[in-house]
């Protein structure tokens, strides 16, 4: 089979749908198919040396692109046009919500084909609540509700990520959307006990000490965390709270409302490397997504994977998966009930390493990269069949 996977910033080594792209492109062609990715090339030069190698499978297409000053994601590359009118293949398929010529442009032009369209938007149902004024109203009138809509019609097939997703659409009106999840990358090298003792004499672990992940902005909920924080080390006054993927000294509107006694109970530890972030999960008693809302939420199956169990909120698309003996689930806002559920991770530690190994066989059993593409590629071949 001749796939072709369409995202305008491919780039792995960052991370989200680029890396869940890199995966379903290996699986493919070790499957024995043809993959090539068509993408563009705004690659920053420090992302760019970091991406070296980290493209593991398929033909890369990169179209010459221009960023637009403070709008980098609203990618132009023109030769996306004629770079998709003319490709070959079986199937074409389509992963981003982003509104920008790479997106836009690869939707229509493949929806005239008569090769089968498949589109991942990874929408985020609810992001209205996250963005407000000129944007806010762009985004959720011009696009989510008319061109996007319109595009997502277009094509044969609408794959949705999480039950909340496929909902989303439904609501819409749409009636040619699957649930296919995303996978966990099984190949990697396991976590040794060394690589937990250097971690954490670098930066800190032990059995009361919570992780959090995602840059600081108000849909990731850290300002809500940080409220539920200090309820929790008033009952656990040792503990520690890891924050990964950001810098807390860089948001002084939400490190300077903290006290002296919140602030240094809570580490930054930056941008962790794929390595030290997997260490970091099997390092520390439990990971908190406290997001207003998730598509998916990577950071829920990668602390699976390495065995930690997760605190999650209502709107963390795989919260439906986070049941009571693997995890925990509270309302987004409610701190009480957040500080209860990590200060139950810090009573009952045996009780939280038990959820976290039957979460890490549930990952397993239920989102290995190899069972994705399976489903995808069923998935590709029903649509082939339609459209001949």
């Amino acid at each position: 089979m001749r796939i072709h996977l369409i995202y305008g910033y491919y780039l792995p080594s960052v991370g989200g749908i680029q890396i869940d792209i890199n995966n379903l492109a290996r699986e493919f062609t070790n499957k024995g198919h043809e993959v090539t990715i068509h993408t563009s090339t705004l690659l920053p030069g420090k992302a760019r040396a970091e991406n070296q190698g980290q493209e593991r499978a398929g033909t890369v297409k990169r179209y010459r692109a221009v960023g637009l000053p403070g709008f980098r994601r609203l990618i132009v590359d023109p030769g996306i046009i004629p770079g998709i009118a003319t490709a070959k293949g079986d199937v074409f398929h389509v992963l981003s919500f982003v509104p920008n010529l790479h997106t836009i442009a690869s939707l229509f032009i493949g929806s005239l084909k008569k090769t089968p369209l498949l589109y991942t938007p990874v929408f985020r149902p609810g992001r209205d609540q996250t963005y407000s004024g000129m944007l806010g109203f762009l985004l959720k009138n011009i696009w989510d509700k008319r061109l996007g809509l319109w595009l997502r019609n277009r094509a044969d097939v609408v794959i949705a990520q999480t039950r909340f997703e496929e909902e989303a659409y439904r609501t819409e009106g749409l009636n040619n959307v699957v649930q296919i999840g995303v996978g966990i990358d099984s190949s990697l090298e396991a976590i040794t006990e060394a690589d937990i003792q250097r971690f954490t004499n670098k930066f800190g672990g032990g059995s009361k000490v919570l992780l959090v992940v995602g840059r600081i902005e108000p849909r990731k909920g850290h300002k809500f965390l940080l409220e539920a924080w200090g309820r929790v080390i008033e009952r656990h006054p040792e503990a520690k709270l890891l924050i990964a993927g950001d810098d807390l000294k860089r948001h002084p509107e939400i490190e300077d409302s903290l006290s002296e006694f919140v602030r240094h109970s809570v580490i930054s530890l930056g941008v962790l490397s794929q390595k030290d972030l997997r260490v970091a999960y099997a390092s520390v008693a439990a990971t908190v997504i406290p997001s207003v809302y998730e598509v998916t939420s990577r950071v829920v199956l990668e602390a699976w994977a390495e065995a930690c169990p997760v605190i999650v909120t209502e709107g963390v698309g795989l919260s439906e998966d986070v049941k009571e003996d693997i995890g925990w689930v509270v309302p987004y806002g409610n701190s009480q009930s957040l500080s209860s559920a990590i200060s139950d991770v810090f009573s009952f530690l045996p009780a939280a390493r038990n959820k976290g190994a039957l979460s890490q066989k549930y990952v397993r059993e239920h989102f290995s990269w190899e069972k994705i593409a399976n489903q995808t590629l069923e998935l590709y071949g029903k649509a082939i069949e339609k459209t001949t």
